[in-house]
C-alpha cells in the first residue's frame, strides 16, 4: 500500500473560439451604398484605425452641408454684440458636430472638413481595434442599410478553448487543473 493524490487523465474534444468580448460587428448608423473596399478579404489581418471602406450616404452629405454652414454662421457672428446671437451660432456649430460624431464620421475627416470646407462624397469605415476579418457583409456598390453587417473582426490574441465533459468526467475536474491541447 503506498499514500499517493488520486488523479485521472481524461481524453476528450474541444473547439477553439473567439473571445466574445473581442468580437466587433460594424454596422452603419445610416443608409447609403459601399464606395470602395480598402479590405475585402476574409482572414486578412487589420491594424487598429485601418481604413476598412468608403460609404456614400447622402445623410452624411446634407449633415457635412449643415455643419458647414453652422461653422461659417459661427465664424460670422463670433464678434456680434449682441451675446443671444453669438450663443445660438456656438450652439448651432456643436449640435451639429455632435451629429457628425454620432454617425460615426472619423476624427481626421472632420478635421478635413474644418480645413477645406468641402464636401466630402465618401466616409470612411475604420478598425476599432487590431484583429482579423472574420466576415464581410458588403461589397463595392452594394446599398448597405443600419442592418447591414459590414465587418467583423476578431481579436484572436485571447481565444477560448470550449472542451466536452461528460457527467462521469466531473469529479475528476477542478479549477485550477492543467489541460493540455493538442491541434492537427
Amino acid at each position: 500500500v503506498k499514500r499517493q493524490t488520486l488523479s485521472r487523465t481524461i481524453r476528450t474534444v474541444g473547439r477553439v473560439a473567439f473571445d466574445e468580448k473581442r468580437v466587433a460587428r460594424l454596422h452603419p448608423k445610416y443608409e447609403g451604398w459601399v464606395e470602395q473596399m480598402f479590405i475585402d478579404q476574409t482572414g486578412d489581418k487589420v491594424q487598429k484605425g485601418s481604413m476598412l471602406m468608403s460609404i456614400y450616404s447622402p445623410q452624411l452629405v446634407a449633415t457635412q452641408e449643415e455643419y458647414l454652414l453652422a461653422l461659417n454662421n459661427a465664424e460670422m457672428l463670433k464678434d456680434s454684440p449682441f451675446p443671444d446671437v453669438r450663443n445660438g451660432a456656438a450652439s448651432l456649430l456643436q449640435s451639429s458636430l455632435e451629429r457628425l460624431q454620432l454617425l460615426d464620421v472619423p476624427e481626421h475627416q472632420i478635421q478635413q472638413l474644418n480645413q477645406e470646407r468641402k464636401v466630402m462624397k465618401g466616409l470612411h469605415i475604420h478598425s476599432p481595434f487590431d484583429g482579423i476579418v472574420m466576415a464581410i457583409g458588403a461589397r463595392d456598390g452594394q446599398r448597405i442599410t443600419p442592418a447591414t453587417e459590414l465587418y467583423k473582426i476578431a481579436d484572436l490574441s485571447r481565444v477560448w478553448v470550449i472542451v466536452d465533459l461528460y457527467e462521469d468526467d466531473m469529479p475528476w475536474v477542478k479549477v485550477g487543473d492543467v489541460a493540455e491541447m493538442k491541434v492537427a
